[in-house]
């Protein structure tokens, strides 16, 4: 399976159409890959969903804050 597929599986209208900036970026955080796939999936969601400039940096911030406590806690296993 590829990581497109990978994606696809996990990433669906249904599951975003709801979701906040900031739950949405928390969402995508937490989604399976690598640091850069998933640093490529924000930055096209982000440009997707055509955040104004607030809600972009909500998006960002909620997405970096997510990853890193991720890396944390991968760290203290």
């Amino acid at each position: 399976m590829t990581n497109v597929d990978q994606a696809r599986f996990q990433f669906s209208q249904e599951q975003i159409s709801q979701k906040t900036p900031g739950e949405l970026g928390r969402y995508i955080a937490g989604m399976d890959g690598t640091t850069e796939q998933l640093e490529k999936m924000a930055g096209f969601v982000d440009a997707l969903m055509g955040y104004d400039k607030t809600q972009g940096a909500e998006f960002r911030d909620a997405f970096i804050q997510a990853r890193a406590q991720a890396a944390c806690n991968s760290l203290s296993l």
